[in-house]
């Protein structure tokens, strides 16, 4: 029989909700509303008068750091819930040690009944022992549910389909196929123009400058200027609009998804919990070619490809300036090098740029010769 803790407790009651999209994927059929009714109706029938609903719909059970979660929190530590009821335990978290953290040491000390419905587990009473290892299997559940979401993902990359959560700059998802891309016509354009920019020879930096000087708005500004606000922290300020980058510049022409093919599995989770991804060889994504209308041709692309290489390649020097490379300074007019019996005389063009002219005098024959050099560094590295 059920022994059930005799005290008499005016109770304010906090009804939590949870959903992931991991759970939705994998045939969970108890929606966010779902959830409410049940729990309502659950609080209705024993009295149990409700101080605020708290739902998290698309966050995973392993992630705490969830909004309404740390709502729930913040109003417990100011004295203004002392129950929490839920469908299960695993709506409160799956991750077994943090859940337990929670449910035997957190709820225990703020003096908080805990109520999970489905498995008939009340801390207002003393036979709860199933409950950590309830705990366990939830874990377990994430695991193997993170492994059959991994597994289906990588089924839809093969096929083609478009499964990240944000459609490439110049595309949009296709709003009677969420798996397909459409092009964004008036990204598109700033996108074509980049490539057009590069074919002429235009460096990275020197195309950043193009778009930033006629005001061409970045990808993430524009994002959120056609209301995706996870790129909303783009926007800080008018200068910011508008900034082009390096970086920007190279992860478009870089991006094969303009020659029209699908490619997925740039990135992998390495750890179930944290969601930790590492970035996945270039040799081993999941490549599907045209799947989508193209931006660029082939050729124009590989000649791209070309150009950047040409123009990036690795450093073979520690020198950001061309004179610190043979220890002389602009003052310098001409300088011998010491027991080589070779004097150069140089003019210094820029920081990166230097013209040298070198005699070597050659003592038996009483001549010298003269070579001319023209040292850029600007031809290693692409110029700021």
């Amino acid at each position: 029989m059920e022994q059930v803790r005799n005290e008499q407790t005016i109770y304010s009651t906090a009804v939590y909700c949870r959903l992931s999209k991991d759970d939705e994927q994998a045939g969970e059929s108890v929606s966010i509303e779902t959830q409410k009714m049940m729990l309502e109706n659950f609080c209705h029938e024993r009295g149990f008068p409700i101080y605020a609903i708290y739902a998290d719909d698309g966050y995973s059970g392993l992630n705490f750091n969830r909004p309404a979660f740390t709502r729930l929190l913040e109003d417990i530590d100011n004295g203004k819930v002392n129950l929490v009821i839920v469908k299960d335990l695993s709506r409160l978290g799956r991750d077994y040690i943090q859940t337990g953290y929670y449910t035997d040491v957190y709820f225990s000390r703020k003096r908080v009944r805990y109520i999970a419905v489905n498995d008939g587990i009340d801390t207002n009473r003393d036979d709860n022992d199933i409950a950590p290892f309830k705990n366990i299997l939830n874990d377990m559940c994430a695991k193997d549910l993170s492994r059959k979401v991994k597994s289906a993902k990588r089924q839809r990359a093969y096929k083609g389909y478009y499964i990240s959560a944000q459609a490439p700059y110049g595309y949009k998802v296709d709003s009677t196929n969420r798996n397909r891309l459409i092009v964004d016509e008036e990204a598109a354009a700033v996108v074509k123009e980049i490539f057009c920019l590069s074919l002429a020879g235009n460096s990275l930096s020197q195309i950043s400058r193009i778009l930033t000087a006629r005001q061409i708005v970045t990808p993430g500004v524009y994002k959120v200027q056609n209301g995706d606000t996870r790129f909303s922290r783009y926007q800080q300020g008018k200068d910011s609009l508008f900034s082009w980058c390096y970086q920007t510049m190279r992860a478009i022409l870089r991006d094969q998804v303009y020659t029209g093919d699908m490619v997925n599995h740039k990135v992998e989770i390495i750890n179930y919990k944290t969601k930790e991804c590492v970035r996945v060889p270039k040799e081993q994504r999941i490549v599907v070619a045209d799947r989508h209308e193209p931006l660029v041709s082939r050729e124009d692309y590989e000649r791209v490809q070309t150009l950047i290489s040409l123009r990036h390649r690795p450093k073979k020097h520690d020198f950001d300036n061309v004179f610190k490379m043979f220890n002389i300074t602009v003052k310098d007019s001409a300088r011998k090098v010491v027991d080589t019996g070779v004097t150069y005389k140089f003019s210094p063009v820029s920081d990166t740029v230097a013209e040298f002219e070198v005699y070597n005098f050659d003592s038996e024959k009483h001549t010298f010769d003269s070579v001319y050099i023209t040292y850029n560094l600007n031809y290693f590295d692409d110029p700021n």
